[in-house]
């Protein structure tokens, strides 16, 4: 049997000889290919230890040449980068770019798996990468290395809800305590004919009994919350607010170093239990410790590149108009996610147990039954909390 190759010839595999040439060329074959797979990735290490860029589509943010900074996209990215690791949700990162006209770099609208992409690109923070490696890059930086490593971190954590019918849309979800068993498990249901939303506490599941643990309304018992937040912000003072301690002694460029050296070892591991030098328990052991401290040292930097939530907030003329939007349906306001991590930086609220029935002033509502407990040791139980009243009138 004969057969044709395009290069060889013909190749007779009826015989011995005719196989022996066709597994000799095979061989050759297979050592150009392994020759040129190491020659590639040589030259990919290479560019990016001299922090090049190897083509490709324009990335966003960049002009045509991938090294030009295009300024309106790159500001962008900074804002984008810092509402997240300011608790802004991903999808309001995503409504933002596409209401301000910004399409990616293939003329398409965001996506939010587009989003996350753009966001976790090394070259945001001016740096390239091989493997597990980085390298400076020969482009400017469009946000600082410790806010890109914050941004990756909390984008990519398994235990972010992002899916829609698992996001939280209540501003209180799991921070407001409940005062009969002090936990901070009050979640929104809907009961009775109406469909009412309301805070109930899921401990009591737990605890198989319902008695004494707190219900309450939810629209009237957030708009209260949010008003005594926006009031506190709006005082003369609020700008001590972003006063945050931070541990000024921090090597960020050592813990840095050091998170790439473990990641140089755990590749270490996987090529010596593939050479069998080690066992299966001892990969499973060694890279245990490791995996840890890594996990330790990215907690520790994303921390440490936190932004403070009140940021853009306190000491502005218009905080209502920031918080609420001006539009009925509060489009233009801050997102839940915003709002809910300025509620953990300045408040502990606690639900207490209330009577039920209509108060003397004809509302369902008791700002009494709310017990608020402010974090820093600058803010203050504020002035005028017992000036407001929720918008609307219904409560239980």
């Amino acid at each position: 049997m004969v057969t044709h190759s395009v290069k060889a010839g013909p190749l007779d595999l009826a015989t011995p000889s005719g196989r022996a040439v066709v597994r000799t060329l095979c061989a050759w074959a297979r050592f150009e290919s392994e020759h040129k797979g190491e020659r590639v990735r040589a030259a990919r290490r290479q560019a990016a230890e001299q922090g090049r860029w190897q083509g490709g589509c324009r990335p966003f943010g960049f002009e045509p040449d991938g090294t030009t900074i295009r300024p309106a996209e790159a500001t962008a990215i900074a804002q984008a980068s810092e509402a997240i690791v300011a608790g802004t949700s991903l999808r309001s990162v995503v409504r933002d770019l596409n209401n301000t006209g910004h399409r990616t770099a293939w003329d398409k609208e965001w996506t939010t798996q587009a989003a996350r992409d753009m966001l976790r690109r090394p070259r945001n923070a001016g740096l390239t990468t091989y493997g597990a490696e980085t390298f400076p890059a020969t482009w400017p930086a469009i946000v600082p290395e410790a806010t890109w490593r914050a941004v990756v971190s909390i984008l990519s954590n398994p235990q972010r809800r992002t899916t829609l019918g698992n996001r939280i849309k209540w501003l209180g979800s799991g921070l407001y305590v409940c005062g009969a068993c002090g936990q901070p498990a009050l979640r929104v249901s809907r009961t009775g004919n109406h469909q009412h939303p309301t805070y109930r506490c899921k401990a009591q599941e737990n605890t198989g009994h319902s008695g004494g643990h707190v219900t309450r309304a939810a629209p009237p018992l957030d708009d209260y919350v949010e008003r005594i937040i926006v009031a506190r912000l709006q005082q003369p003072d609020a700008t001590t607010l972003l006063t945050t301690p931070t541990d000024s002694k921090l090597d960020t460029t050592a813990l840095h170093t050091e998170a790439a050296a473990i990641g140089q070892r755990l590749t270490d591991f996987s090529a010596a239990f593939a050479e069998g030098v080690i066992t299966l328990a001892q990969l499973r052991t060694g890279t245990g410790k490791l995996r840890a401290r890594l996990t330790e040292i990215e907690d520790t930097l994303t921390a440490a590149a936190a932004v403070n939530p009140l940021a853009g907030l306190a000491g502005q003329p218009n905080i209502a108009e920031i918080w609420y939007g001006t539009t009925p349906d509060r489009s233009g306001g801050l997102d839940v996610g915003r709002r809910r991590a300025v509620l953990a930086t300045l408040l502990t609220v606690t639900v207490l147990p209330t009577g039920k029935g209509r108060r003397p002033n004809g509302s369902y509502f008791d700002p009494t039954g709310i017990h608020l407990e402010w974090k820093t040791h600058r803010s203050h139980p504020a002035p005028c909390a017992e000036r407001f009243s929720p918008r609307s009138q219904r409560d239980e």
